[in-house]
């Protein structure tokens, strides 16, 4: 059970870096911004998920020891290629 809700924070918190980047036009923990057709229009969507994201994160009860013992195990920025 613990390795599924793990599996399950670092696929959101991999997305949270991705919206990030893409609201910032740049790098967010080594992950470069993909190409879109126009951020403007889309920034305001990125950030509702985001804040689902996390309140999604928050709601699994995990304590912030918890949180920074899993997050390494598979939020390897330096590892993705663009």
């Amino acid at each position: 059970m613990t390795q599924k809700l793990g599996k399950q924070i670092r696929g959101k918190t991999y997305q949270i870096i991705v919206h990030l980047a893409r609201i910032l036009g740049q790098a967010v923990a080594d992950y470069q911004p993909d190409h879109q057709q126009n951020p403007g229009r889309d920034r305001s969507h990125w950030w509702q998920e985001i804040k689902e994201w996390l309140r999604q994160i928050r709601d699994m009860g995990w304590s912030e020891k918890q949180l920074l013992r899993e997050l390494p195990k598979g939020v390897r920025p330096s590892k993705r290629k663009t």
